[in-house]
């Protein structure tokens, strides 16, 4: 899948910044005067536009993901979503509340969504009349995997529904958290060019070593550590790793006793902003989780390796940094 996603953010980036846009005319390109006839957008909206297109071709096709109908209806209804709860969540009294989002759930519901799904459904109408005709066998998307497993009942009525909802709600669910995190770095990328210009060559040597695919991926340790560093200091969400303490009850090192039943989560922000467990927590260091890995193979005795990874947990990056 990692060529059709590369082609699809390229198209992305070309579509929105322009032709020929690699790093150095992407870059010069947002930083340049605005002209008149430039089209304006702010880096969520790019990072949005980038990840929608990517994730929809990986989950529909390249039809689904260039139609801007669908585009427009997805990014629409899912702004609706939003604002109605932003809403819902703000109105300071109960009736009042209900009185005004109602109706405001209702059109989302029945006008916003029915026209997403209406296209959605059109799609898996499409993919349903090509299955035995001249489409591309080589690519792999969802849509064709799931149509493959329901061989039997796919021309239902039902499944084809069913296929058109799941399109638009895998989308919703798996493209919100890649635009934040592309949004953080297009700003970090922005306010300081020279981290662009590193990841570029870095990215630019391991296609050319490597080609387009998972390989590339391996030797990409800064771009790695940049994204790892976003995450750290603009997590996507504020809890993360809920558990939930089965059977018997859990006791910590230090003698804090969970009770069985007890549902728990670490708060993202808090941890990874803790002094007594990041060192210089408010930096943003891009390469700081390629320098945690050069210490823990220095501690080990072992060369540093390209290729290895640099995932690193909150409690790995304390043991580096010799806390605990």
């Amino acid at each position: 899948m990692s060529v059709p996603m590369i082609e699809e953010a390229k198209s992305s980036l070309d579509l929105n910044v322009g032709e020929k846009s690699g790093m150095d005319s992407t870059i010069a390109t947002l930083q340049a005067p605005i002209p008149v006839e430039r089209k304006i957008m702010s880096v969520v909206e790019l990072a949005n536009d980038l990840s929608l297109r990517t994730f929809t071709r990986v989950l529909g096709d390249k039809e689904l993901c260039r139609d801007q109908k669908y585009i427009d209806a997805f990014n629409t209804w899912s702004r609706g979503n939003m604002m109605t709860g932003f809403i819902t969540l703000m109105f300071p009294f109960e009736y009042l509340r209900l009185a005004v989002t109602w109706p405001l759930t209702l059109y989302q519901k029945h006008v916003r969504q029915q026209n997403l799904f209406n296209i959605a459904k059109s799609h898996v109408i499409r993919r349903l009349e090509e299955r035995l005709g001249t489409r591309d066998k080589t690519e792999v998307d969802t849509l064709k995997s799931a149509m493959k497993l329901m061989a039997t009942e796919i021309s239902n009525p039902e499944s084809i529904n069913s296929l058109a909802a799941q399109l638009w709600q895998l989308t919703w669910a798996g493209a919100q958290s890649p635009t934040m995190t592309l949004a953080n770095m297009f700003v970090r990328v922005l306010e300081h060019p020279e981290h662009g210009k590193t990841l570029y060559e870095e990215a630019r040597s391991a296609v050319e070593n490597h080609g387009w695919g998972d390989a590339m991926l391996n030797h990409m340790s800064l771009m790695d550590s940049f994204i790892r560093e976003v995450h750290r200091l603009y997590p996507v969400f504020s809890m993360n790793t809920q558990i939930k303490v089965m059977n018997q009850p859990f006791t910590f090192s230090d003698g804090f006793t969970l009770p069985k039943g007890t549902v728990f989560a670490f708060p993202a922000a808090s941890l990874s902003l803790d002094s007594e467990l990041v060192g210089n927590p408010e930096e943003f260091d891009p390469y700081r989780f390629v320098k945690l890995a050069k210490q823990d193979n220095e501690r080990d005795g072992q060369p540093l390796k390209q290729e290895r990874p640099t995932w690193h947990s909150v409690s790995e990056i304390t043991s580096a940094q010799g806390v605990f």
